[in-house]
């Protein structure tokens, strides 16, 4: 039996008695994707859609908005993962806007909502993309989510001591790499369903002590901060992630704290459970540190986060030395191009002589990512990454992985239809290089080496 490598948590593999029914699964795309494209048209034309009585905005004011569009994330930003769209002034933001500003407890409420389809011209078997998070299933419809978060925000600049915190509650497809072990099972039951679960990605605290810059303590469940793409699909540029990620822990549940340095130096640092757990299961502490520069004309960041520990679980399956790392350096470029570069690294050592808990992986990812205007952005993604020990894995941990390198390219697109409203289409390329030809391939259901995805998604935030 292979082990569980703990990349984000997956949930359990189940049999698909429809699996080889691929005129059907095409049929339902087709469906789902006019579905999708109904309610595309429904959130462009929201007065003729609901008879609201209000004049449709001026293609001036319309401008004035869209000028407004945040740009796309490209870089780090905060270890929080999420922030709300101030652009999104429709029925539903407005509500939630409504209450934001009405309430005693300063409870910001915000989110988005997410669904999207994978083509995978192969249809494999099994019905997955190998070893591609989030987007693995192939010919489907996934509601990758339905995200809320209540935030009470901390005020960096006040002279006060000032207590805050944030909960976000994920349903989806993408809920279930947000699980970590103890918490969420505490709180909520398992359901029935093999894909669409509920999560409390984030669940925490914040202290904030006026001392010297200024000095925030979060206590609880965090994302972490590894990694420059986030369970928080509205930070990402690309639907898709890369297989980085799925080698990347996806919260840690502890304390972190952070201050900052002359306004160009952010340094965080704090002890944890470890990977993907709020249960101190093998008595051990993880310690997560980063680094973070940025020039003072912005143009420019150089970021580094690490985490080692002994882990027992989820990465694991005994006692083993786990050390993560990942380097990002962002650059803007002239005339509205951006690069980045990252390098991750993560590394096992058992303390058991375990054998399977000694593995190693490296990668590089770079992205080139083009503002064509406030409507449209482009990005491409290469990655290249060493798995040396055979770890990397997808949806179903218990497919097989073999030693050798893989590369993948990206090509996206960003269209903002509406300043909360983002259409993300891309296509994909995949393809490894066994060490031993004798080792079972990664895509189309262990029978290729290679894999082609098309792929687009629809995100509304509010």
């Amino acid at each position: 039996m292979l082990p569980d490598t703990g990349y984000r948590t997956q949930p359990e593999l189940c049999t698909n008695s429809v699996a080889n029914q691929h005129h059907n699964h095409l049929f339902s795309v087709t469906i789902l994707l006019a579905v999708m494209t109904f309610l595309l048209l429904l959130l462009l034309n929201p007065e003729w859609a609901i008879g609201q009585t209000e004049v449709s905005k001026t293609d001036s004011t319309l401008q004035t908005r869209l000028s407004q569009v945040p740009s796309s994330s490209i870089t780090h930003g905060s270890i929080s993962g999420s922030e709300p769209n101030p652009q999104a002034d429709h029925l539903l933001g407005e509500l939630f806007d409504q209450f934001s500003d009405t309430n005693r407890l300063d409870l910001e409420l915000y989110g988005y909502f997410q669904q999207g389809v994978t083509l995978n011209p192969a249809s494999p078997d099994d019905r997955l993309n190998g070893p591609v998070l989030n987007n693995y299933r192939s010919n489907a419809f996934q509601l990758n989510g339905l995200y809320l978060v209540g935030e009470r925000k901390i005020d960096a600049d006040s002279p006060d001591i000032q207590l805050g915190g944030r909960v976000g509650m994920l349903y989806g497809t993408d809920a279930a790499f947000g699980l970590s072990d103890g918490l969420d099972a505490n709180i909520v039951s398992d359901d029935a369903s093999r894909f669409n679960k509920l999560a409390f990605p984030q669940l925490y605290g914040n202290l904030f002590l006026p001392y010297g810059s200024g000095v925030s303590f979060k206590f609880g469940k965090f994302f972490s901060p590894i990694g420059n793409e986030w369970l928080y699909s509205a930070k990402n540029f690309f639907y898709s992630h890369f297989l980085s990620w799925n080698l990347q822990p996806g919260t840690h549940t502890g304390v972190l704290a952070e201050t900052k340095f002359h306004d160009n130096w952010v340094f965080r640092f704090g002890p944890n459970f470890g990977w993907n757990t709020s249960e101190n299961s093998n008595h051990a502490t993880s310690y997560l540190s980063t680094i973070q520069w940025t020039s003072p004309d912005k143009h420019s960041q150089i970021y580094f986060a690490i985490q080692s520990g002994d882990q027992s679980t989820v990465i694991t399956t005994a006692d083993s030395n786990v050390v993560n790392y990942s380097l990002i350096v962002n650059q803007d470029l002239r005339h509205n191009w951006h690069y980045m570069l990252e390098h991750d690294l993560l590394t096992s050592h058992s303390r058991t002589g375990v054998a399977r808990n000694n593995f190693e992986t490296y990668s590089l990812a770079q992205y080139l990512f083009y503002k064509m205007n406030e409507q449209y952005r482009f990005g491409i993604r290469f990655e290249w990454l060493r798995d040396d020990d055979g770890i990397l894995k997808g949806f179903d941990p218990m497919a097989p992985s073999a030693p050798g390198s893989y590369y993948n390219l990206t090509l996206g697109m960003n269209w903002y239809p509406r300043p909360y409203l983002r259409v993300r289409p891309e296509i994909r390329w995949d393809t490894q290089i066994r060490d031993s030809a004798a080792d079972t391939p990664a895509f189309d259901d262990g029978t290729s080496t290679s894999q082609l995805l098309l792929a687009c998604d629809i995100l509304l935030e509010f």
